[in-house]
């Protein structure tokens, strides 16, 4: 899948009480996300590879779906103002774990990422 045709879609997508939360970063509401989301252009830098595996129902907490990624990326793409012109270097990030939670609606109420499962695999 495109990221950028994925990210396209992700407001229409999002509960009204949505929140976005990582390791260092969040709670962060609906409005706030949409905001950062717009500022960072990693796809616009990064060559990424999510490599996104591992999906599983929650057996004990209904509407969340959890799953792992094993992120590699290059920063070979355009230059940004936060992250500057490419450096051409490689990226071997540690195991994570993402979760969805899902309103009654099927809409996204919750997004978690970034959490390390295992700190010593990467670079």
């Amino acid at each position: 899948m495109d990221p950028g045709a994925a990210m396209a879609n992700i407001p229409t997508g999002l509960a009204p009480d949505f929140e976005f939360c990582a390791p260092f970063i969040g709670p962060l509401k609906k409005e706030e996300f949409l905001g950062a989301l717009g500022n960072f252009k990693l796809q616009d830098a990064f060559d990424i590879n999510e490599n996104y595996h591992a999906f599983r129902a929650d057996p004990f907490q209904p509407g969340r779906v959890w799953w792992v990624t094993r992120t590699t990326a290059a920063h070979t793409g355009a230059e940004t103002p936060m992250l500057g012109a490419p450096t051409g270097k490689e990226l071997t990030l540690p195991p994570q774990s993402f979760s969805l939670i899902f309103d009654k609606d099927g809409l996204v109420k919750e997004l978690t990422v970034g959490y390390p499962i295992d700190r010593r695999v990467g670079n």
